[in-house]
């Protein structure tokens, strides 16, 4: 009797296969926008941050009304939303 292994209906002898070869590696990762997009919109959102912090500031003394308030946060989500 050999020590080979002998096909049988239950473990067929399968050729041998290479293993998959990976894709090969790019030299530089692509970016998914360019670098002055990503400044204008990070320069956009700390304007409008810087803005809204000075606008409640300012009326810290008086007595701040919600529709003011509210006015400030239906801008800043309509900004960001259309960011």
């Amino acid at each position: 009797m050999d020590s080979e292994t002998q096909p049988t209906a239950q473990f067929p002898v399968l050729p041998e296969t290479q293993p998959a070869q990976p894709p090969p590696s790019a030299d530089k990762p692509r970016l998914i926008a360019p670098v002055w997009h990503t400044i204008l919109i990070v320069v956009i959102v700390l304007a409008n941050s810087l803005f809204t912090a000075s606008s409640f500031a300012t009326h810290r003394g008086e007595a701040s009304t919600a529709a003011g308030r509210i006015g400030g946060y239906a801008f800043t989500i309509a900004l960001e939303f259309f960011l």
